[in-house]
């Protein structure tokens, strides 16, 4: 992609490596006229030839798009870290939550005094915090699927 084709100079590959590390919106082949490069310059059709011939756009266009998607990989990467930290946090507390359902309806039952109110509202809060991991996981693993095809 970005590497030196057949047939091209080391000349002219040193400009095409210079146009290459502008900027992507602000290459210009006319700027490069005023580098000297191993004590020359080149004109503007001399770039223009070498930019046509060896295909210069083409492979900064394929260079951008790689260097943009490894930096959307980043991103992602490091969002995913991001959602595993959060998931493993909520799992925690699902499991604290988890730990004091089973021991307050531990001692309910022990005491044969059970209290069908708080059964139930226990019950209720420890579904709907079972439906909230259970959504949690899926936006994860839709998440992390949809990611690996980047």
């Amino acid at each position: 992609m970005t590497d030196r084709r057949s047939g091209e100079s080391n000349l002219a590959f040193a400009y095409f490596q210079l146009y290459r590390d502008q900027p992507a919106g602000e290459r210009s082949l006319r700027e490069l006229t005023d580098v000297v490069v191993n004590g020359k310059k080149r004109s503007l059709n001399v770039l223009g030839r070498w930019s046509s011939k060896y295909e210069w756009p083409k492979r900064l266009r394929d260079w951008d798009f790689d260097r943009s998607k490894d930096a959307l990989r980043t991103i992602v990467s490091k969002r995913n870290r991001e959602l595993v930290d959060f998931i493993e946090k909520d799992f925690t507390i699902a499991k604290i939550s988890q730990g004091l359902t089973i021991q307050r309806l531990t001692e309910m039952f022990d005491s044969d005094a059970i209290n069908c109110g708080e059964f139930r509202a226990l019950m209720s809060a420890y579904g709907k915090a079972r439906e909230f991991l259970k959504e949690l996981i899926g936006i994860f693993e839709q998440t992390t699927h949809n990611t690996q095809m980047i």
